[in-house]
């Protein structure tokens, strides 16, 4: 990087990249005998969509679509796995009933895990902001239309009147209760709550089970704190944390 490149430089010349690699895999595709519309993929999917009027979209549409999933889609996740894990290392004894538990073919912890992590960390510290279009009253405060409005999702979820200790992690808390749909936040919530939440929460079981299974963790490093990446939070380090085989014997689980 030149010292005389302009702020957020190298971003700019790696999302043109993207756009132009995009650009000639949807080319391609459209170029071929299906017009790329026959496969069962994202981008396959994209294609064969259909506005209102039977026009399918533009190219510029198709590469905003798939920079949102990879943006929106692939970092959020892989940030709220890290945070897991960065929890999971300074609290032992979780860390080995969630073992235990995966160990078992029982994923009722592994679901409380998810939980907890998701609410002690979310990745996206406030929700998408609403615009008041009339007047409304909340909390005895009064907004006027023009006025954006927009939840706190940090602030709710260490409400200490709503999550007990709320700085702790303990997965416990969600063992037979369900996340409140007005206190509970990470994928924000009402018509626009983001349509990936199951998908994002059925990867976060999937790798914590595979990696709890398949390895052991630990750190050495002090506790990592929050740090913000572009429109997202993220472990300050990228959650330090070892990995080492897990050697001993062990029966055969569900999958």
């Amino acid at each position: 990087m030149s010292a005389r490149d302009p702020p957020w430089g190298r971003f700019s010349r790696t999302r043109t990249q993207a756009r132009s690699m995009l650009a000639d895999e949807i080319r391609a595709r459209r170029a071929s005998a299906g017009h790329g519309e026959d496969g069962d993929d994202v981008l396959s999917m994209l294609l064969a969509a259909r506005h209102e009027d039977g026009s399918p979209m533009g190219e510029e549409e198709v590469i905003d679509e798939l920079m949102t999933l990879l943006v929106a889609g692939h970092e959020t996740t892989a940030s709220s796995l890290s945070f897991a894990c960065a929890d999971l290392v300074h609290n032992p004894a979780v860390l080995a009933r969630l073992v235990a538990a995966i160990d078992a073919g029982e994923d009722e912890y592994l679901d409380a895990t998810i939980t907890e992590a998701l609410r002690r960390r979310p990745v996206l510290p406030i929700a998408q902001p609403r615009m008041v279009v009339k007047p409304i009253e909340i909390g005895g405060h009064r907004y006027e239309p023009g006025i954006a409005l927009t939840a706190a999702i940090y602030l709710i979820h260490h409400d200490e009147t709503i999550y007990p200790d709320p700085y702790a992690f303990r997965p416990e808390r969600w063992l037979g209760v369900r996340p409140g749909t007005f206190t509970w936040l990470p994928f924000g919530g009402g018509r626009r709550r983001c349509l990936g939440a199951s998908f994002a929460q059925l990867e976060m079981q999937i790798v914590l089970r595979a990696l709890l299974r398949q390895t052991t963790l630990s750190s050495g490093a002090p506790p990592e704190r929050t740090a913000r990446r572009h429109i997202t939070h993220t472990p300050e380090q990228g959650a330090r944390v070892t990995l080492r085989a897990r050697t001993r014997e062990r029966e055969a689980v569900p999958a």
